[in-house]
């Protein structure tokens, strides 16, 4: 199986052809917030130095707007703050693996956001409420 890496904002990015084997235990899939193409498995987990992120994105074939297109994951925070922890471009028919994180204690997050870059006010697609 032939797979693809890039460094995006100094987090690793791993591109694998798209298989419809079922995500691993771990992880918990992401609400849809508005109808898109594009699913989202993740793992939230509390660590010494915050909060790790991992997220299993897989897209369906989809209208033009989604095709290539960037998404940004972030977190909201108790305080109200809200803090962007990276992005990466879709590839239909792929899975993409995105690990990031955060020093925020996963304690003062109250939402996980996937948010389509480029929209008005960067529309916001899938959630996850920790």
């Amino acid at each position: 199986m032939l797979a693809a890496a890039a460094l995006i904002g100094g987090t690793a990015l791993l591109i694998r052809p798209h298989n419809h084997s079922a995500p691993d235990p771990h992880l918990v899939a992401m609400q849809a917030v508005v109808p898109a193409p594009i699913h989202i498995w993740a793992a939230v987990t509390s660590v010494a130095w915050g909060t790790k992120i991992e997220l299993r994105c897989t897209y369906d074939k989809s209208p033009a707007i989604y095709e290539h297109a960037t998404y940004i994951l972030s977190v909201h925070e108790k305080n109200n703050s809200e803090q962007d922890l990276g992005s990466w471009s879709a590839t239909a028919g792929k899975v993409t693996n995105f690990p990031s994180g955060t020093s925020t204690p996963l304690a003062d997050i109250t939402e996980v956001d996937v948010r389509l870059a480029g929209t008005s006010a960067s529309q916001t697609l899938l959630r996850l409420t920790p």
